[in-house]
């Protein structure tokens, strides 16, 4: 029987994606922007003032074995920053503090099958953005969810992908505005801090040319924006799970019981 939630499928409340946000990193923000800064910026920090030498020449660098290599090494960082952050997330919506310890072996965990997740989701966002800009956009939006899907539901690594369209199936749009007014705030940050000499802002050109201190700034800046795009996207699963199935975040905390 054709019930009212098919004909009308209910919508994702934005405003209350960021307020669950905010409350989830208000519960535990040293822990929370303490590991984006350590295991997001400073990689990001050492990877820069490494590189600053081998940039002279951009096109050849990064055409370079080299340079692959750091970009899988910096992923696989990522995805364990991002499965430390995902138990904390999880936790702080169920309503309870996630210890140091715990955090840290669900990253040691998960991380590699999430490395798994997020490189198959750039290949296929970077094949469809080569195809045509759109398609590229619509699969980076239904597939937003996959990372955290795959730590909650513990399912198969392709599964997850489908599992992630179909939460935000009816949400597409919507899931699209808010990506595109995180990148706007991203940019006015990086824009004020550029003007400052504190991050590169809206300069673009060879890495060489940076000072360490603009090579530090980005590189904070890189981990705090990782820490909260990350929350972003673990509160809107949690969200659209709740949308789809009325699951609530007690439900996730249980996860790792």
């Amino acid at each position: 029987m054709t019930t009212l939630s098919d004909i009308a499928p209910r919508k994702l409340d934005l405003g209350r994606v960021m307020s669950q946000t905010a409350a989830v990193i208000g519960r535990q923000p040293l822990l929370i922007l303490g590991l984006g800064v350590v295991l997001g910026g400073l990689p990001s920090i050492v990877s820069g003032l490494t590189i600053r030498p081998q940039m002279a020449n951009p096109a050849a660098f990064m055409g370079s074995g080299l340079y692959w290599l750091q970009t899988l090494v910096l992923l696989l960082i990522n995805s364990y920053l991002q499965a430390c952050l995902y138990h904390v997330i999880f936790a702080a919506l169920g309503n309870r503090k996630a210890g140091v310890g715990e955090v840290l072996t669900t990253g040691a965990k998960f991380f590699l099958p999430l490395f798994a997740v997020n490189l198959l989701y750039y290949l296929a966002c970077i094949v469809g953005m080569v195809l045509l800009l759109v398609p590229g956009i619509m699969i980076g939006v239904a597939w937003c969810v996959a990372g955290p899907a795959l730590i909650a539901e513990r399912s198969g690594i392709t599964a997850v992908f489908g599992r992630s369209a179909e939460l935000t199936r009816h949400n597409r749009w919507r899931i699209f505005g808010l990506a595109v007014i995180f990148v706007i705030a991203i940019f006015i940050i990086e824009g004020v801090l550029g003007a400052i000499g504190l991050a590169r802002g809206f300069n673009f050109n060879a890495l060489a040319a940076y000072t360490p201190a603009i090579v530090i700034g980005s590189g904070i800046v890189t981990g705090l924006v990782t820490a909260f795009s990350t929350t972003v996207v673990a509160v809107l699963y949690a969200e659209l799970r709740e949308l789809k199935q009325g699951l609530g975040g007690e439900s996730l905390a249980e996860v790792f019981d």
